[in-house]
């Protein structure tokens, strides 16, 4: 069984304490599927998380949509740390 983590808030900026969002630095699109490279950054002074983090996906045979990687949870883990 496939777990998923939850989601969690992202924290405001720890510099400024503005709100930070998710930027998308690469929008992808290829025959098996479509997806975005994202990096988190505060909307106010700019600060951002210097890793890159990636949310890809694809559909199947039956026209589900699926998550083949989806990164989120962990850029608002690493971004509310400041691991």
């Amino acid at each position: 069984m496939n777990e998923k983590k939850a989601i969690e808030e992202i924290k405001p900026c720890p510099f400024c304490g503005g709100e930070a969002r998710f930027r998308v630095s690469e929008n992808r699109s290829a025959h098996s599927g479509v997806g975005f490279t994202f990096f988190v950054e505060c909307t106010k002074c700019g600060a951002k998380y210097p890793k890159r983090y990636e949310c890809l996906f694809y559909m199947d045979g039956n026209g589900t949509i699926n998550a083949r990687t989806d990164e989120r949870a962990q850029a608002i883990d690493d971004w509310n740390r400041r691991e």
